[in-house]
């Protein structure tokens, strides 16, 4: 590969068939800009028990999202996020056991539905099938036709995405430990600084987190 270049001419057949072979990737997945005006911790707590960082602060409730049969509950505490990884949680409830009304959270009505495409290094190394077709198409140029194919499934710019692939920010992730995490949920820091990707372990059910830098 040369480099990510922008000169390269991209065909539409090129882009089409790529498309093709993309289609059973593309996950459904939601984007939402936060709107709470309060924390409402009284209703809260009727449901979840309200984390608390390594302070013993309670955290500041972000929202909910229902995924399925199940509801992300998130809360983080911003100003202190990016330094103590105990100032953000992902608590999770089967959504038919919850009797709370729902007030101050987010729900699904709220969320943006779009198609999420892993990102070209992820396709590197996880979707070797796409990456060998995308190469023999382009062997000069294979991202730039990734971008191009990209460029069709519109990615809202919203603070919160469920579901779907991470969209990282920095190549700098070993996705063989990603292996057996199911991606949950990403957060972005209000100034678009910090960025929060939460996993579930398949194995051990357990919340995994993985941080970037804006």
């Amino acid at each position: 590969m040369v480099s990510k270049s922008e000169k390269a001419v991209i065909t539409k057949a090129e882009i089409n068939k790529v498309l093709i072979e993309l289609q059973p990737l593309s996950l459904p997945a939601k984007a939402y800009n936060l709107d709470i005006k309060e924390d409402n911790y009284s209703s809260l707590n009727q449901l979840v028990k309200i984390p608390k960082n390594a302070k013993g602060d309670l955290l500041s409730f972000k929202g909910s999202f229902i995924v399925g049969n199940r509801t992300l509950f998130l809360f983080i505490n911003e100003d202190k996020a990016r330094t103590d990884k105990s100032n953000y949680s992902l608590l999770i409830e089967k959504t038919d056991e919850l009797t709370w009304d729902g007030k101050g959270a987010i729900y699904d009505g709220k969320g943006v539905l779009f198609q999420s495409l892993p990102i070209w290094e992820e396709v590197i190394h996880r979707f070797l099938k796409i990456h060998k077709l995308i190469v023999s198409l382009h062997p000069k140029h294979p991202w730039t036709l990734y971008k191009k194919v990209m460029s069709n499934f519109e990615i809202p710019q919203k603070q919160v995405y469920v579901g779907g692939y991470p969209q990282w920010q920095i190549n700098d992730i070993d996705f063989r430990q990603l292996k057996n995490l199911n991606f949950l949920l990403e957060y972005q820091l209000t100034d678009g600084s910090f960025f929060i990707f939460f996993f579930e372990d398949c194995l051990t059910k357990e919340i995994v987190t993985i941080t970037q830098k804006g």
